[in-house]
């Protein structure tokens, strides 16, 4: 049944109830996964039929979030998204089309909570978001733009929690 309806395929980045990897072989009686951490994860295709299928690689790319919390106002806002934009546009892994986007997703006194999300092949998940993160870093940094410290961050995080 599982080659008749093709959900996966050899390659593909899939999950199948807690197990998540890439398909290395599928078999007359058993689906075989390898995990990022290079585990080899033999599952019974009784229980890949039997429940939910997650196929990460099915279409092609994946929208990953990297979140951050900087100090600001109104006026910083334009200069930490061009920031962030560009970190998009520049990462390794992270793909042009659809283009890199920012959202202002929170605000406090004081702080802006950015978004940047950014597409990016299954397989590639981890190098991506890597990549990704270290160029918010570096963007952020060279445009002048101090993130909130850990502290404040969750002092910030606890205010949010209702009484």
């Amino acid at each position: 049944m599982l080659i008749f309806f093709k959900h996966f395929q050899l390659g593909d980045k899939i999950a199948i109830g807690d197990h998540t990897g890439v398909v290395e072989d599928i078999g007359l009686f058993n689906t075989t996964l390898v995990s990022t951490d290079n585990e080899k994860i033999v599952i019974p295709n009784a229980s890949v039929t039997n429940g939910p299928i997650v196929n990460y690689s099915d279409r092609g790319l994946l929208r990953g979030a990297v979140t951050v919390t900087v100090e600001g106002r109104l006026r910083e806002l334009g200069p930490a998204i061009e920031a962030l934009v560009r970190a998009g546009k520049r990462s390794g892994g992270v793909a042009q089309e659809p283009a890199p986007t920012v959202f202002l997703t929170d605000m406090e006194d004081g702080s802006l909570d950015l978004t940047l999300t950014a597409w990016y092949r299954a397989v590639e998940e981890d190098g991506s978001m890597h990549n990704l993160r270290v160029a918010v870093l570096e963007e952020l940094d060279v445009a002048g733009i101090k993130l909130m410290n850990r502290t404040q961050l969750i002092l910030h995080q606890r205010s949010k929690m209702p009484s």
